[in-house]
């Protein structure tokens, strides 16, 4: 038996209610969910989401602007060798909610209980992984349920790029393009 197709968006580092929301649809391995970006910012568990996520085959994670924002903002750090380098990108990443993310990082990185040589190389490590994993992110995501073509999208795309003329889903409401 086929299982069923969830999509939502915006968790914004809240661990506890997207947990929540997996048990109240008894989400389980034959279920495929779609997470339409923003999964970080503004709660405090935005790597618990990510470590969660990565976990299952069937939880996919398209990038919406927060995980564009941070990583833009892991770029220069890792350019820089400072992930607090002053660069316009961290300025826009934190201003926009990504301080509770920062503070989530600095947490899970033990920033204040290691020597900080010992903290720069994990650090590093950490952050090359992460701006791996968001660049690898995918945009947009054309799939069929139920027989209806769908393109799957944080923002929105211009379907003239796609070429297509079928329903998009943007933040949970189908809209048709013509």
């Amino acid at each position: 038996m086929k299982g069923k197709t969830y999509v939502l968006s915006d968790i914004h580092g809240n661990f506890e209610i997207f947990k929540r929301m997996l048990d109240k649809i008894q989400f389980n391995s034959h279920d495929q969910l779609y997470i339409l970006g923003d999964i970080c910012d503004r709660g405090p568990c935005s790597l618990d989401i990510y470590f969660y996520i990565q976990k299952f085959d069937n939880i996919t994670l398209l990038k919406g602007n927060h995980e564009y924002m941070m990583q833009e903002a892991l770029k220069k750090a890792i350019d820089h060798d400072d992930f607090d380098f002053p660069s316009c990108e961290f300025k826009l990443w934190s201003q926009n909610g990504g301080e509770k993310t920062i503070e989530n990082i600095r947490s899970y990185l033990r920033k204040k209980k290691l020597y900080h040589c010992d903290y720069t190389i994990v650090r590093n490590i950490f952050l090359r992984n992460l701006y791996n994993y968001l660049k690898n992110l995918p945009l947009y995501l054309e799939l069929t349920v139920n027989n209806k073509d769908y393109v799957l999208v944080h923002a929105g795309i211009d379907p003239e790029i796609l070429m297509i003329k079928k329903r998009i889903l943007f933040y949970g409401f189908v809209i048709i393009s013509f």
